[in-house]
């Protein structure tokens, strides 16, 4: 199904909704009072109960525009695997992902951005992993946030003498510039190349169909990220074989290809496509958002993507979703804040 008719079909059916649940209240209060009381009397009661309704739901947008969208949701889980070398045993990843950096105001909301840095470096990070979607629509809508973006950049020591990146990023299906329709081809690719200037200037490390080892002791495990693999109409970027096999760290290069392999991939849906059947250990995705909207356990993307929010797992394959930081659309969450993800893994 394209995005935007997903979109437009979960507007309507939201207003249908609250139009029925209106109607229904509507027709229960009319069967209680119409033996006592008069019809004014019982139209007044209507008009009462709607206007509660649209004012709940005005608060409840207002909420999570102003309070759940500034609010930072610290998650933690574990990830068990045979494949885990004892070196890595305890080791810990910090998964942020889909900032949409324009849906925040540069000056009003650097406070935000202060305190999500510190969350992640609170957290004692190994390495940082972004799973894509950094801009909406162009490049130039993360320039005034280089700065901030460096705090999620300190570089830390491997344990062998070589420092390396704390922060390791990839592309969403937003970075690509795909969504200005007034681009020309040749803008599309320098835009791209722009928002690369902009991660490696943060000093972000972009796995763009490509790996890394990570090192630790005498072990190693191996780091890749791919290009966003689009939905229609939207072009596939990514490349898993060519991910696994091109190797950016020319110190590695002579070392055996790692048994527990971590891909960093931003749609979810990636994962039962290929990812499996590639026999990577762990996946992180972002992309949901959860819809912006979440109840308990409930969010309405799930009818779109089955693994959406969490942790996931097939036999001790694992795949993690995000909901991410910024917002799409409109700049409300409600019920589900920004998220912070640390995942240590264990043997």
């Amino acid at each position: 199904m394209n995005r935007l008719v997903f979109w437009i079909l979960i507007l309507l059916l939201t207003i249908l909704l609250l139009a029925a649940v209106i109607a229904l209240i509507n027709l229960l209060l009319w069967l209680l009072f119409r033996k006592v009381a008069e019809p004014h009397v019982i139209h007044r009661l209507w008009w009462a109960v709607d206007l509660a309704l649209v004012l709940g739901l005005a608060g409840v947008l207002a909420y999570g525009h102003w309070v759940t969208r500034f609010g930072i949701d610290v998650n933690r889980v574990e990830v068990k695997s045979a494949n885990l070398p004892a070196s890595f045993d305890g080791f810990r990843i910090v998964q942020i992902s889909d900032f949409h950096i324009d849906s925040f105001d540069a000056g009003d909301d650097d406070a935000f951005m202060d305190r999500l840095a510190d969350t992640v470096m609170s957290l004692r990070p190994d390495i940082v992993c972004f799973t894509g979607d950094l801009v909406t629509m162009q490049a130039a809508q993360a320039d005034p946030w280089v700065e901030k973006l460096r705090k999620f950049a300190v570089r830390v020591d491997s344990g062998t003498g070589d420092s390396q990146p704390l922060c390791y990023a990839i592309m969403g299906n937003h970075d690509y510039a795909d969504y200005p329709r007034y681009f020309t081809p040749r803008q599309r690719i320098e835009d791209r190349r722009r928002l690369h200037h902009i991660i490696y200037s943060a000093g972000w490390q972009l796995l763009d169909n490509c790996h890394t080892v990570l090192r630790r002791g005498g072990d190693s495990i191996l780091l890749a990220g791919v290009g966003n693999i689009g939905e229609p109409p939207f072009t596939v970027y990514g490349n898993l074989q060519h991910a696994l096999s091109q190797n950016i760290d020319s110190a590695g290069s002579g070392i055996a290809v790692p048994a527990f392999k971590i891909l960093l991939s931003h749609n979810p849906r990636h994962w039962r496509q290929e990812v499996i059947d590639a026999g990577i250990d762990l996946m992180l995705a972002g992309h949901t958002h959860a819809m912006q909207i979440r109840i308990g356990d409930w969010s309405p993307v799930k009818y779109r993507y089955p693994e959406w929010g969490g942790l996931y797992s097939e036999g001790e394959q694992y795949l993690y979703v995000n909901t991410g930081i910024g917002c799409t659309g409109w700049r409300v969450r409600v019920g589900v804040p920004p998220e912070v993800t640390l995942i240590q893994l264990r043997r």
